[in-house]
């Protein structure tokens, strides 16, 4: 038990009181907005260290002392620090949660994928859509690295059936099917390669435009293929 020299005790006055109940932190005080009802993670903000306003009075537990992390908000609030839905930044002390969510219609539309006529395709293209929609609920690099493997592994495997079959084969290269699929392909794997180099977490704007891609690929790009796979009897 740790005791301390009667010179530093003193009995709690009225003004202590009132103090307390509107959110002490420490050695300062901080009132009401700062973090929520003055509390951050176990109820404290440290050392007197208050963040900044959060969304609905959210904030991060205390790290590293206390600071609650700069007044950031949760994982799963939807901001992240320099990023909003239309590209601007995204305070994240005020973390205005219209800015920075996915909207479930979208999410919704986007990966309600049309059949390309080709069952493996198919399934597929469902397994890329589920970790698409993991990706969306926790935005975290280890999902997007999920996402990754999943388009490269699905897209090796369509490429494989091109040339099975001899879909999109051209005299003039500029003008192969085959060649401008495995094109899109490659940009699409580069673009989350280099979001994976960039940091820990998948900002906002970045997973839905990847979901829009991804739309935009199975229903310009894929179904092209659909009829001339299928009469090849693909699997």
């Amino acid at each position: 038990m740790v005791s301390l020299p009667s010179s530093s005790v003193r009995r709690l006055g009225p003004m202590d009181e009132e103090q307390s109940m509107q959110g002490s932190c420490g050695q300062g005080s901080c009132g009401q907005g700062s973090c929520g009802q003055g509390s951050c993670g176990q109820g404290s903000c440290g050392q007197g260290l208050c963040a900044s306003p959060c969304a609905n009075g959210d904030c991060k537990e205390a790290e590293g002392g206390g600071s609650c992390n700069g007044g950031k908000c949760k994982p799963g609030m939807g901001c992240e620090v320099g990023y909003s839905s239309s590209g601007t930044s995204c305070d994240p002390s005020t973390c205005e949660k219209a800015e920075c969510k996915i909207d479930p219609a979208f999410v919704s539309q986007a990966l309600d994928l049309a059949s390309v006529k080709v069952a493996s395709m198919d399934a597929e293209h469902e397994e890329c859509a589920t970790a698409l929609r993991r990706l969306v609920e926790t935005r975290s690099r280890e999902v997007l690295k999920e996402v990754l493997d999943c388009l490269s592994d699905h897209f090796a495997h369509e490429e494989a059936l091109f040339e099975e079959h001899g879909f999109g084969v051209h005299a003039n290269e500029k003008l192969s099917a085959k060649k401008s699929h495995a094109k899109e392909h490659q940009r699409l794997l580069d673009k989350v390669r280099r979001q994976l180099s960039l940091g820990p977490s998948v900002p906002a704007p970045f997973v839905r435009e990847l979901l829009q891609e991804f739309h935009e690929h199975t229903t310009l790009y894929d179904v092209q293929y659909a009829d001339f796979l299928a009469s090849k009897g693909a699997k």
